[in-house]
Protein backbone atom coordinates (compact mmCIF):
# COMPACT_ATOMS: atom_id res chain seq x y z
CA UNK A 1 0.00 0.00 0.00
CA UNK A 2 2.72 2.17 0.51
CA UNK A 3 2.93 2.77 -3.42
CA UNK A 4 -0.88 4.46 -3.26
CA UNK A 5 -0.12 7.82 -1.73
CA UNK A 6 2.22 8.92 -4.56
CA UNK A 7 0.51 7.39 -6.98
CA UNK A 8 -2.34 9.40 -6.06
CA UNK A 9 -0.79 12.55 -6.46
CA UNK A 10 -0.06 12.18 -9.83
CA UNK A 11 -3.90 11.04 -11.43
CA UNK A 12 -4.00 14.71 -12.61
CA UNK A 13 -2.05 13.41 -15.95
CA UNK A 14 -4.28 10.87 -17.97
CA UNK A 15 -1.43 8.66 -18.78
CA UNK A 16 -0.51 8.23 -15.15
CA UNK A 17 -3.94 7.35 -14.73
CA UNK A 18 -3.96 4.09 -17.09
CA UNK A 19 -0.78 3.32 -15.31
CA UNK A 20 -2.20 3.35 -12.02
CA UNK A 21 -5.13 0.96 -13.15
CA UNK A 22 -2.88 -1.48 -14.32
CA UNK A 23 -0.79 -1.12 -11.10
CA UNK A 24 -3.32 -1.48 -8.60
CA UNK A 25 -3.85 -4.67 -7.19
CA UNK A 26 -7.40 -5.71 -6.04
CA UNK A 27 -6.57 -4.93 -2.07
CA UNK A 28 -5.40 -1.57 -2.84
CA UNK A 29 -8.79 -0.60 -5.06
CA UNK A 30 -10.48 -1.98 -1.95
CA UNK A 31 -8.83 -0.22 0.43
CA UNK A 32 -9.74 2.99 -1.71
CA UNK A 33 -12.75 2.55 -2.07
CA UNK A 34 -13.18 1.86 1.94
CA UNK A 35 -11.72 5.00 2.28
CA UNK A 36 -13.59 6.91 0.16
CA UNK A 37 -17.06 5.63 2.27
CA UNK A 38 -15.14 6.59 5.73
CA UNK A 39 -14.77 9.19 3.98
CA UNK A 40 -18.54 9.67 2.71
CA UNK A 41 -20.31 8.89 5.90
CA UNK A 42 -17.93 11.18 8.08
CA UNK A 43 -18.71 14.43 5.80
CA UNK A 44 -22.44 13.01 5.45
CA UNK A 45 -22.60 12.92 9.57
CA UNK A 46 -20.77 16.05 9.87
CA UNK A 47 -23.39 17.75 7.43
CA UNK A 48 -26.40 15.95 9.15
CA UNK A 49 -25.06 17.52 12.68
CA UNK A 50 -25.08 21.02 11.00
CA UNK A 51 -28.35 20.85 9.06
CA UNK A 52 -30.49 19.53 11.80
CA UNK A 53 -29.94 23.02 13.79
CA UNK A 54 -30.51 25.02 10.64
CA UNK A 55 -33.59 22.99 9.76
CA UNK A 56 -34.95 23.69 13.72
CA UNK A 57 -33.63 27.30 13.61
CA UNK A 58 -35.67 28.02 10.40
CA UNK A 59 -38.73 26.76 11.05
CA UNK A 60 -39.02 28.79 14.71
CA UNK A 61 -38.02 31.92 12.89
CA UNK A 62 -41.23 30.82 10.55
CA UNK A 63 -43.42 30.50 13.26
CA UNK A 64 -42.69 33.98 14.84
CA UNK A 65 -42.91 35.62 11.03
CA UNK A 66 -46.46 34.22 10.95
CA UNK A 67 -47.17 35.12 14.55
CA UNK A 68 -45.53 38.83 13.63
CA UNK A 69 -47.58 38.97 10.08
CA UNK A 70 -50.88 38.44 11.94
CA UNK A 71 -50.36 40.74 14.83
CA UNK A 72 -49.21 43.38 12.81
CA UNK A 73 -52.85 42.63 10.61
CA UNK A 74 -54.47 43.06 14.05
CA UNK A 75 -52.90 46.26 14.56
CA UNK A 76 -53.79 47.55 11.00
CA UNK A 77 -57.04 46.41 11.14
CA UNK A 78 -57.76 48.29 14.48
CA UNK A 79 -55.97 51.40 12.90
CA UNK A 80 -58.08 51.24 10.41
CA UNK A 81 -61.22 51.29 12.04
CA UNK A 82 -59.99 54.30 14.51
CA UNK A 83 -59.22 56.11 11.16
CA UNK A 84 -62.59 55.45 9.76
CA UNK A 85 -64.29 57.39 12.57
Amino acid sequence: MGRIAPAIRLVRYPVVALIIRAVLTDEDKQWIRSQLEKVETTLLTEFHKWASPVELRQKSHAAALRALDAEVESLSDRLKNLEGR
